[in-house]
Parts: C-alpha cells; sequence; structure tokens
C-alpha cells in the first residue's frame, strides 16, 4: 500500500511540473505577444506553434490528473524529449522548455566555450534568420524526468503483471 501511495505521489508531482511548466510557457507567450504589436506575418504562426507545444505540456500533465495515467506517461516522455536538445547552427535553432532547465552546452561562436545556462519556460525557433551563432545545449532536468517517467513506467507494468 505504501508504494501505491508513493507511485500515486510521484505520478502527482510530475503532473503538476508538466501543467505548471506550460501554463508558465503560456503566460510568458501572451506576454511576449502583448509587447510586440503589431504582430506580422509569420510570427502569428510561430506562436501558434509555441501555443501548441506549451499546451501539449499542460494535456499530458491533466492526463496524469485524471488518471489516464499510461498516456499521461507516455506524452510526458514525448514533451521531455522534446526539451533535451538546444540547438543552434547557422540561421537554425530549436530550444523548448516546460518547466525548469538546467543546461550544460558548448557555444561555439567565439571558440568552444563551455556554457552553463538555467531557463524558465520558453520556446526558440529561428528559420534562415540573420544571427550568427552555433551551439549546442542539453537540458540536465529533462534528462532526469525521461529516466523518471521510465521508471514509473516500469513500476505500472510490473505491477500489472504482478495483479494479473
Amino acid at each position: 500500500m505504501q508504494k501505491t501511495n508513493e507511485l500515486k505521489s510521484r505520478i502527482n508531482i510530475l503532473a503538476y511540473y508538466q501543467i505548471v511548466g506550460g501554463a508558465v510557457g503560456i503566460i510568458f507567450l501572451v506576454w511576449m505577444i502583448a509587447t510586440t504589436f503589431p504582430i506580422q506575418g509569420l510570427n502569428i504562426l510561430l506562436y501558434l506553434f509555441m501555443a501548441v507545444f506549451f499546451g501539449f505540456s499542460i494535456y499530458s500533465g491533466w492526463l496524469l490528473v485524471e488518471k489516464r495515467i499510461e498516456i499521461g506517461l507516455t506524452l510526458s516522455k514525448i514533451n521531455q524529449i522534446l526539451q533535451i536538445f538546444g540547438v543552434a547552427f547557422g540561421g537554425f535553432a530549436y530550444e523548448y522548455v516546460a518547466g525548469i532547465a538546467l543546461m550544460p552546452g558548448i557555444d561555439l561562436e567565439d571558440g568552444a566555450n563551455i556554457t552553463f545556462n538555467f531557463s524558465l519556460s520558453k520556446f526558440e525557433l529561428y528559420f534562415n534568420s540573420s544571427k550568427d551563432f552555433a551551439r549546442v545545449e542539453f537540458n540536465l532536468v529533462a534528462i532526469y524526468l525521461v529516466y523518471f517517467i521510465s521508471k514509473l513506467q516500469a513500476s505500472i507494468a510490473i505491477r500489472k503483471r504482478l495483479d494479473v
């Protein structure tokens, strides 16, 4: 019984982390839209894309709250996998965080510099940008959460086999 309560507690922590991370991202997005009037061209599409990513985080957490554990954990794992890497090269850049990020990386803009960044929910996506940069970052929090979710899924699978 204690193991079951511990498992439920861990799932709830993950659920609310996903929901809060996505909600903070949506709040930042609304603030960004409010401060960049008028919105032009492809920015509308980019903002919609950002809202989908943050909404996906909220939805993943909500499934866990609603006790739809298997699909909730699967979508939560996908959401975290999307957050593992931040890359920028030439005119392209991608970085997605819904929650907290601790990101060691390598910045190759002025030589090879080791970096370590902390970030809250954010989404960066550039195509054919005039920015000239090259960097790779790894989100340690997302890496841990993928591991954590995998362990939760394994625990649930074992419990199912024992109950049958």
